[in-house]
């Protein structure tokens, strides 16, 4: 007998962020004209529904500072967000998340393989990274 897992709600819009962020950042990269690099640019910029980050003075970086951010891509039930720490003056993303969450649960973070890892992190050097 043969057992299969069932994504939840959230595991499945996750899946969903990352195939859209995906077609987004692949978008750009294959931009053959200036004005196709501009459109796709203008539609990273306008995926996620917000992006935080907050800065520690005196923390464990070498710079004197944790920097983490916040990406969040959609609310309700279900939310998504991408989460991590910059390091070396906003040169190096550490600790990158994708996030997943449902009514009344908390946060759980969304298994990612390496090229997904990339992916995220080439699309969140778009807002956090120098």
């Amino acid at each position: 007998m043969t057992t299969t897992e069932t994504k939840s709600h959230s595991e499945e819009q996750a899946l969903a962020q990352i195939e859209g962020i995906e077609e987004l950042v692949n978008a750009y990269h294959n931009a053959e004209t200036e004005e196709e690099r501009e459109d796709a640019l203008q539609n990273i910029y306008q995926d996620p529904l917000e992006v935080t980050g907050k800065v520690w003075e005196n923390s464990r970086d070498e710079d004197g500072y944790i920097k983490e951010y916040t990406i969040l891509l959609c609310t309700g039930g279900p939310a998504v967000r991408i989460t991590g720490f910059i390091s070396n003056n906003f040169h190096k993303l550490k600790d990158i998340k994708l996030e997943h969450q449902d009514w009344f649960t908390p946060w759980q973070p969304y298994p990612i393989n390496k090229k997904q890892k990339e992916i995220l992190e080439d699309y969140v050097s778009f807002f956090v990274v120098d």
